[in-house]
């Protein structure tokens, strides 16, 4: 991209950290699909919110909910990056300073929020005791309830970013018709609510099943086939049986994609100059980076010995 090489030890530059992040809006991604991240999603759906709501207001004791509470909020905040702050925190924090696009942290995000409206579910086919002086159903509608007005200002304000394939309105409405269904059910009998907890949970795997497309793409729709790769992929071979103790490196021109090229550089045990990762000196580095590799210069680079 556009961002100066890294050289030696030096820190990858805080700007690298703020590209692919969401932005506030983006954050309403996680009631209705919207379009994802380079490298995740926030779409969990409402049903999820709503369970894992559920888990937290049942559970407020356990360590476990409250842990994985808190590790969804905080997952969820540093997909925004700078947008809400913690952009600067997690730079500074070993580990998390790893994690250079922001919306990686939404894999952790949903992680939790799906053990999260799992534990829901058990909470809504278990009638327990009362939650201080509210009646325990009551408090886990009321969570219902607060999680679809968010879902429905959602709808309204980011009318024109939604993606579903279902309308926000029906989505909404459904949650409704199962809170009612809820109370109807818990009034009726104890042994009623673990029906209840499944249409729940048949409504959260519903809407997640109508969104996420579950569909792999083609093998011949890859990569390595609509670039190519086959034709490099025998060239790499060639070198590798040309220098079986892989004294030398490759260097790559014209319009192979380098990055795509140094992995399966890596695969035949072959090793590539590229411009995506390169442990060459940074003088050696910088003109290829600067000027790209061509036959009157590929020999001055050390250990460099074929050009494909």
């Amino acid at each position: 991209g556009a961002l100066p090489p890294v050289v030696g030890n030096a820190r990858i530059p805080y700007s690298a950290f703020e590209q692919d992040q969401l932005s506030l809006a983006d954050l309403g991604g996680i009631f209705f699909q919207m379009k994802p991240g380079a490298v995740g999603s926030q779409y969990v759906g409402l049903f999820t919110i709503v369970l894992a709501l559920i888990a937290v207001v049942s559970r407020p004791r356990s360590w476990v909910v409250r842990s994985l509470a808190a590790i969804a909020v905080y997952s969820l905040v540093s997909a925004a990056g700078s947008n809400l702050g913690l952009l600067t925190l997690n730079y500074h924090l070993p580990l998390l300073n790893k994690i250079r696009e922001a919306t990686r942290f939404l894999v952790l995000f949903q992680f939790s929020a799906a053990i999260l409206a799992a534990i829901g579910i058990d909470e809504l086919a278990t009638k327990g005791p009362a939650i201080g002086r509210w009646g325990r159903l009551n408090i886990q509608m009321f969570a219902a309830g607060a999680a679809g007005v968010a879902a429905l200002a959602t709808a309204f304000l980011l009318r024109g970013r939604i993606l579903n394939h279902a309308s926000p309105a029906v989505t909404i409405l459904a949650l409704c018709a199962l809170m009612i269904a809820t109370i109807v059910l818990s009034k009726k009998s104890k042994d009623k609510m673990p029906i209840a907890a499944s249409l729940w949970a048949a409504a959260a795997i519903a809407s997640l099943a109508a969104e996420v497309s579950w569909t792999p793409p083609p093998i011949a729709a890859s990569q390595y086939l609509t670039s190519d790769g086959p034709a490099l992929d025998r060239a790499l071979a060639r070198v590798a049986a040309m220098d079986p103790s892989h004294r030398y490196k490759v260097i790559f021109g014209g319009n192979i994609p380098d990055q795509e090229a140094g992995m399966l550089a890596s695969y035949r045990g072959v090793k590539a100059l590229n411009f995506y990762f390169n442990p060459a000196p940074y003088d050696q580095f910088r003109e290829m980076y600067d000027q790209g590799s061509h036959p009157g210069n590929y020999f001055r680079i050390i250990g460099a010995r074929y050009l494909i």
